[in-house]
């Protein structure tokens, strides 16, 4: 009875076996493209850039949906200024997850800083900003809100970025876009603080309050509050720069105000915006 039993059981594994052969050759073939991508791993680890790609395509050519290995691959070629190939690997990462926000983020900035396609890098950092991602919060067990809004942060920041290269690089008979695409750069700048400074002290203080002499308002020489215009003392450039460290001091470390400081020591970041006859440029703030 007991060899009749396992034998039973051998027959229905085989049976399970063969309708659903596909889906165990599949689970296979997934398997095998998770070890070579571990081998891939460890020979960049090794600085052998050769075998690393060797790996890395070989585990995807077997598992050609395994989104983090395709994004792991765009950033080495990234890496080693293989911008078109790196285009190519975060574009099949965002096809295996439509909602890879970390790969739309890098594609957006070789988009943008390597290849010059400002728009294409544009598009990328609006999805970013778009995608409703679901914010789960337990208290003193996990919370990923922070995680959520420094992406959308850092994307509007870097989309602030790219508004602003586009208006550097534009053609001569393109010059009269100049004004309206630093006033979108302004605008990517001061959403990317808005979300950064949870309790809008900061944002305020930059941005709107009457009382500083050196924040953005005094720099561009006016303030608005509900829809007029306020004159107020202007201040120098250097002055603004000043302000703008010492104000985002206290603010926790991390990724976009790295960025931001970085902007700061280069003197890029909110370019003031000053139409041919003097005028202010109004942009949304």
């Amino acid at each position: 009875m007991r060899k009749l039993f396992s034998l039973l059981f051998i027959l229905a594994l085989a049976g399970v076996g063969y309708f659903y052969r596909e889906k165990v050759f599949e689970f296979y073939r997934n398997i095998q493209g998770v070890y070579y991508i571990y081998k891939g791993d460890q020979a960049y680890s090794a600085d052998n850039m050769g075998k690393t790609l060797e790996y890395y395509l070989k585990g995807l050519e077997l598992f050609p949906k395994h989104y983090e290995a395709w994004f792991n691959l765009g950033n080495i070629y990234a890496v080693y200024e293989d911008y078109y190939s790196a285009i190519d690997a975060y574009e099949k990462a965002i096809e295996a997850n439509p909602n890879f926000v970390l790969a739309k983020m890098n594609m957006g900035i070789v988009y943008s800083e390597d290849l010059g396609f400002f728009d294409d890098a544009i598009k990328q950092f609006d999805e970013i900003t778009k995608i409703k991602n679901f914010k789960i919060w337990i208290p003193y067990i996990y919370s990923n809100v922070k995680s959520v809004n420094t992406n959308k942060s850092v994307a509007y920041f870097n989309k602030g970025v790219a508004y602003r290269q586009k208006a550097l690089y534009l053609p001569l008979e393109k010059q009269y876009l100049y004004y309206e695409l630093l006033g979108k750069a302004v605008d990517s700048y001061s959403k990317a603080i808005e979300i950064m400074d949870t309790n809008q002290d900061i944002y305020y203080k930059i941005f709107r309050s009457k009382k500083e002499t050196a924040n953005y308002a005094n720099y561009v020489g006016y303030s608005k509050s509900n829809g007029k215009k306020f004159k107020l003392k202007s201040c120098k450039y250097d002055d603004f720069l000043k302000f703008l460290k010492k104000t985002l001091a206290p603010v926790e470390n991390g990724e976009l105000k790295e960025k931001i400081l970085k902007e700061i020591e280069e003197k890029t970041f909110l370019p003031k915006i000053v139409h041919a006859d003097n005028g202010l440029f109004p942009h949304q703030i």
